[in-house]
């Protein structure tokens, strides 16, 4: 009859380093995406984006374009943006992980001339208003 025979001691401690990077590196990852787009009327839009990790940099977007990112998102995962336009600016969160939910990954904001707006990325419908300008 066969009997199970206890893991020599001198295997255990690898084993479980194995085990732990395992988990580590196999963390869940969404393909994620981001767009800025500038739909004011007629104003050249400043917008600068980062993570904690990445800085997307500063671009200057015209109107009826838009800056757009890829990345992996993973658990915690989090993008804000400035922007600024003449004597305007307004901060906000690009991405988060609620976001992730709503989205399956891609996130649509349009900067209109009140404020930026979230959209459905199916049908370009705004699912909500984000902020407003705020006057320097």
């Amino acid at each position: 009859m066969w009997r199970q025979q206890p893991i020599p001691s001198k295997f255990r401690l690898p084993a479980v380093v194995v085990v732990a990077a395992l988990i580590i590196l196999a963390r869940p990852t969404i393909q994620s995406a981001v767009s800025v787009k500038n739909e004011m009327s007629d104003k050249k839009l400043i917008v600068h984006c980062q993570s904690k990790d990445d800085d997307i940099g500063r671009h200057v977007v015209d109107v009826g374009l838009d800056l757009h990112w890829d990345f992996l998102a993973e658990i915690g995962t989090q993008f804000w943006c400035n922007l600024a336009v003449e004597d305007k600016h307004l901060c906000f969160d690009a991405y988060q992980q609620s976001d992730r939910d709503l989205c399956c990954g891609r996130i649509y904001w349009k900067v209109r001339d009140d404020g930026v707006h979230l959209v459905d990325p199916d049908d370009g419908e705004t699912k909500s208003y984000r902020r407003e300008w705020k006057h320097l």
